[in-house]
């Protein structure tokens, strides 16, 4: 459908707004508006669930608009499971789930890359990171940038969804595939004392070392995190452990 049709555009602005009542009088006019799409590509149902508006989004998969169907159709393109699990719309991602949306549609856009649970993980959206794990979402896809769920609540401190993550099976030492760092390390050097303390209970690699023969220890301790430096020697981290360079 043409972006410039006068009924798609009135569709998807009352479904952006979350104005249901409209939306209803303006599909039951107007059928084919729910795969109008604007000039970014975005359907309806795609800025419903971009805005959190539940009933709307429950109005145009009830009416048989497709989960599926990402921004310019492109399968690189934010879905609009995507946008509403990076968003935190906990209502919206459950609704899309149910009507089959892909869980594990992965985003390359540069801004904000990865599968939902990794958008969700990243923003700390933990009911709609339990969500997506009900619904078999994978622990192991990496983001554009080469991070896992798991190493991105590691880096980010977000114990709860870290917590969920380990729960359902994420790799406890999954690499960067770039900088072979695991989730325990980069918690170490983002100094993630919580975190740290989660993965090492979690029976984590702790004296393993990146590309460049950094540990968790030594990144920490570059890094000035003392109260980990700490924690990780009575763990029993050799701290005469040394790197690449010696």
């Amino acid at each position: 459908m043409t972006v410039n049709d006068t009924g798609g555009h009135k569709v998807r602005l009352a479904a952006k707004e979350g104005r249901l009542e409209d939306l209803r009088a303006l599909l039951d006019k107007h059928s084919g508006g729910m795969t109008m799409y604007d000039q970014q590509g975005r359907t309806p149902l795609f800025l419903a669930a971009e805005a959190g508006h539940d009933e709307c989004v429950d109005e145009l998969l009830r009416r048989g608009s497709d989960p599926n169907l990402s921004a310019n159709r492109s399968e690189g393109k934010h879905s609009p499971l995507t946008v509403a699990a990076k968003n935190g719309h906990h209502a919206c991602v459950k609704l899309l789930l149910a009507k089959g949306a892909r869980v594990d549609h992965v985003s390359e856009q540069l801004d904000s890359s990865g599968s939902a649970l990794s958008l969700a993980v990243n923003a700390g959206h933990i009911p709609c990171v339990r969500a997506l794990l009900i619904h078999k979402a994978s622990t192991e896809t990496q983001s554009r940038s080469g991070h896992t769920p798991l190493s991105l609540a590691a880096a980010r401190g977000r114990l709860d969804c870290l917590n969920a993550l380990l729960e359902h099976g994420a790799q406890v030492d999954a690499r960067h595939k770039d900088s072979g760092r695991t989730p325990f390390m980069l918690a170490c050097q983002m100094g993630r004392e919580d975190c740290v303390t989660a993965l090492v209970n979690a029976s984590c690699n702790k004296d393993t070392s990146d590309e460049s023969g950094q540990t968790g220890l030594m990144l920490a301790s570059s890094m000035g995190h003392r109260i980990i430096v700490e924690y990780l020697i009575k763990a029993g981290c050799d701290p005469q452990v040394k790197d690449n360079e010696g």
